[in-house]
């Protein structure tokens, strides 16, 4: 057998993984057109618990469940939170809240050192399959029955229950189906409880296979499953599956053949989905697919400039934060200078992100990255001799294409 058949085939248990947690994030969007960005953190807490409760001696169901309730309590949380919220942009914006908010009390409650002693499904893994070099082990055998049994019966939940057909209900036109008597908050609330309930299953299931537990991991790992998400169109269970499956077995394939030609290379696993979203977004534009907006959903308000006595208050406030601030850090201790400075900065890449929320409508998880960009591409004009100024410019100009770049699919 190939080596590189063999390096596809040990990419399936980690490809059902993102097809499983990409499903926490179609249910939602399936529903209420909002991506959650929290479904990361929802794994992460509910892989804790697992972990936590493992390690005192409970047996497999008893913390495999309890950690699937976290994920839907967290769900069930979270769509109550986002109920009174009209536009769809704000609640996917609470969504964000939720990650960071999940990630932070994790971090507080565990800590944030990595665990790699990790719970699996089955407490003694053993050799199921062997096929050249490709071994399946007894644990992913039972990761892969679990996730494609779950997907198969969500599938067959939607199109043949009534709460199914509820959901695909309201999922084109809520007010429409709020007319026909179909209780929405309901359909909505079970479909964010399920949502949360696989996301916390997810990330009980995928933490063995990536055997590292940490609170930036499982969060990372989600980007990845959006990939599979969006090859299912966000709303096709099997187109999920099939993504998700496809996803695994390319990144081992494109990690080996990369890392022969260029030992130097790293990050080929998060390259390979992105190019996975590239192709998605373009199929779906060339299909001339138009996304179903909730009916009824109003546009974001977008508020207009201040004008007259407010546009001088805040322009003196501005100037007034930019003449005190270098006085409090000239002032200040070193530690309390660099959180000063590191205010400043953040302050500029928010107000980025503000700019872009006010004139188009859109997030962008993307600032960081620009932000890194315009560093990097400093740090190397800087280091060709180039004035500091004008390669901060230089920077600032290489990040403004990749921006747009990035802003092209959109």
């Amino acid at each position: 057998m190939s080596v590189y058949l063999a390096l596809a085939l040990g990419g399936i248990p980690l490809g059902v993984m993102y097809a499983l947690t990409a499903l926490g994030i179609v249910l939602v969007y399936k529903t209420s057109r909002v991506f959650n960005f929290a479904t990361g953190a929802i794994g992460l807490a509910c892989a804790y618990l697992a972990s936590s409760l493992s390690a005192r001696g409970l047996p497999v169901p008893v913390w495999v469940i309890a950690a699937v309730s976290l994920g839907v309590l967290i769900g069930v949380g979270m769509e109550l939170s986002v109920r009174p919220v009209r536009s769809t942009l704000t609640k996917t914006i609470v969504t964000l809240g939720w990650l960071l908010a999940l990630q932070g009390l994790v971090g507080a409650i565990y800590g944030t050192q990595t665990a790699t002693d990790l719970p699996a499904v089955l407490v003694a893994p053993k050799l199921l399959l062997e096929i050249g070099p490709y071994i399946l082990s007894r644990d992913q055998f039972v990761v892969i029955v679990i996730a494609g049994g779950l997907i198969a019966g969500l599938a067959a939940f939607f199109r043949y229950t009534a709460l199914g057909t509820a959901t695909r209900a309201v999922s084109e036109a809520p007010d429409a189906a709020r007319l026909l008597g179909i209780a929405v908050d309901r359909v909505n609330l079970v479909a964010w409880g399920l949502g949360g309930g696989i996301s916390g299953l997810a990330g009980v299931l995928v933490t063995p296979l990536l055997n590292k537990l940490d609170t930036t991991t499982l969060v990372i790992f989600t980007v990845q499953a959006l990939a599979v998400a969006l090859v299912g169109r966000l709303t096709s269970l099997p187109l999920t599956l099939a993504g998700g499956i496809g996803l695994g077995m390319a990144q081992p394939v494109v990690f080996d053949l990369v890392g022969n030609a260029f030992p130097s290379v790293r990050g080929t696993d998060e390259l390979t989905a992105f190019a996975v979203v590239l192709g998605a977004l373009l199929l779906l534009r060339r299909g001339g697919r138009r996304d179903v907006v909730a009916g009824g959903l109003a546009p974001v308000p977008v508020k207009g400039l201040p004008t007259g006595r407010l546009a001088v208050a805040s322009l003196a406030g501005v100037v007034a934060a930019g003449l005190l601030l270098p006085l409090l850090a000239g002032g200040a201790g070193t530690f309390s200078r660099f959180n000063l400075t590191q205010t400043a900065v953040w302050a500029l890449a928010v107000l980025s992100l503000v700019l872009l929320v006010g004139v188009v409508g859109q997030v962008s998880l993307c600032q960081a990255v620009f932000m890194g960009v315009g560093a990097f591409g400093t740090g190397i004009a800087t280091g060709r001799g180039v004035p500091f100024l004008l390669a901060m410019l230089l920077g600032a100009a290489l990040a403004a294409l990749t921006a747009v770049l990035v802003g092209v699919p959109a």
